[in-house]
Formats: C-alpha cells, structure tokens, sequence
C-alpha cells in the first residue's frame, strides 16, 4: 500500500505517535488527523499505469495490491487478489476536502466504483508525479518525495497465511508447509 496527497499529509501529521498518543487509538489518530484533512488542497497530478495515463487535480493516488485500507477501515478494492501481479491505483479526483469527504462517504459505503472522480487502473507498472514534490507514504511510513515509481515482480514473494484464510483472497491454490517447511509446486 502507498499513497500521494491527502493521505500523505495525514501521515506527515499524525507520525510518529508517541506510546501515550497511541492509547487513545483510531480516535485519538482521526482527531489528530482532522485538521490536516480539513486543509489539504488537491494538487496537478500525472499517474500512469502500464500504457494508461490520466492527469488532473487529485486529492489522493492510492496504490494496492489488497482489500483493506487505513487500517481496515475502508475495503478500497473488494475483489483483489494478492497474487494476480497486478497493483489497483485508485485516484481521487478533486481540488478541497469536501470532495474528499464525498469519495471516503462513499469509499465507506460501497459504491465508489461507479463514483464520477474516482477511478481505478490496473497493471503492473505505476508512476506518480505531481506538479510540487510531495511525501508519499508506504504503508504508514513516510517518504520523501514524488515521484514515485511503482513495480510488481508477478510471485516473487510467499506469503503465509493460516489454514482457515478466506480462499478469495489469492488467485491460485495454496501449497501445504510440511514440518514448517514450504514444499515448491
């Protein structure tokens, strides 16, 4: 998972927390994250995914390859598969938060998909350049600066997941450790 904009700057606001800070858990991060979220402006932006490019004010440009995103609390991608070897980059079109308010409302709810301003491509190789360097963040840790440049190496890494792990969440059948050790297909 990574991000440029809105998300970024959240992250750039709100880490590192301190043990204290952290007891207060997602209601102590979302009040803290509030004020950033309420001020960030979009910002010119290219993402170009495989041969597709799309250009224009974007609040955020996500990148995932899974379901789950700002710690659970949004299912971005409802159909990813961890092993398809291919990134989702979702891009959340939009100059002032009450845009960004209108795509995480529907992001909750299930029906971004079909939202005007938010689009989904796929593929393999992803690049994010924005008019002003900006932060981006992988997966909460922050990163300086755009651009950025995102490749999937198709089933270069295993993952292990315990036996009663849904089954759509991979493409292809698991294999069996044997005596803690992965047998090779």
């Amino acid at each position: 998972m990574g991000a440029v904009g809105v998300d970024s700057r959240i992250v750039e606001s709100v880490e590192p927390r301190s043990r204290l800070f952290k007891r207060f858990g997602m209601a102590g991060y979302v009040a803290k994250a509030t004020l950033p979220f309420l001020l960030y402006q979009g910002s010119e932006t290219r993402v170009s995914v495989d041969n597709e490019s799309v250009e224009g004010d974007m609040l955020a440009v996500i990148v995932c390859n899974t379901r789950l995103y700002a710690g659970g609390l949004f299912n971005l991608s409802p159909h990813n598969v961890f092993d398809d070897g291919k990134f989702d980059t979702w891009i959340l079109r939009g100059r002032f938060s009450p845009h960004m308010l209108m795509h995480s409302a529907c992001i909750m709810a299930g029906c971004h998909t079909a939202r005007a301003g938010i689009t989904r491509l796929s593929g393999r190789h992803v690049i994010i350049e924005t008019e002003r360097p900006q932060s981006f963040h992988l997966d909460g840790e922050l990163n300086r600066a755009t651009p950025i440049t995102c490749t999937v190496e198709p089933g270069a890494l295993r993952i292990l997941s315990p036996q009663g792990a849904p089954t759509d969440l991979f493409e292809r059948p698991g294999v069996a450790l044997e005596r803690g050790v992965m047998r090779d297909p």
